[in-house]
């Protein structure tokens, strides 16, 4: 029970450890791996060392469980996209690299909104 508990207790410092190694990476631009286009994952490795001491019944508990959260975390991402909160995207053939061309690649065409409007009505 007491190499149990060392154990466990070297486990969760590792883990603190890595955390604040991965905070500090998001903040630093030195951390971007030029290679993929993105920010390194120390976290995958170690997830991966966890689920390989699993038995098969908790991998596959494991695998449902990832991919439920993956798909969570994705699709929470998504709609805090600024990109996804642009109407231009909602309707197709609308997106802003054709702004200012007609289809026959005329200038001309208005970019996003209404377009022009009319004159009101005299109120008098």
């Amino acid at each position: 029970m007491r190499e149990l508990t060392k154990s466990f207790v070297s486990l969760t410092w590792a883990l603190s450890l890595l955390s604040v190694k991965q905070a500090m990476g998001v903040m630093s631009t030195q951390r971007l791996d030029r290679s993929q286009g993105q920010g390194s994952n120390d976290f995958e490795p170690v997830a991966q060392a966890a689920v390989n001491q699993l038995g098969q019944a908790f991998q596959g508990a494991f695998r449902t469980g990832d991919n439920l959260q993956r798909g969570v975390v994705n699709m929470i991402f998504g709609m805090v996209d600024p990109g996804m909160w642009n109407p231009a995207r909602w309707v197709p053939g609308t997106d802003s690299s054709s702004c200012g061309q007609s289809s026959q690649g005329q200038a001309g065409q208005p970019c996003g909104g209404w377009g022009p409007m009319p004159s009101p009505p005299n109120a008098g």
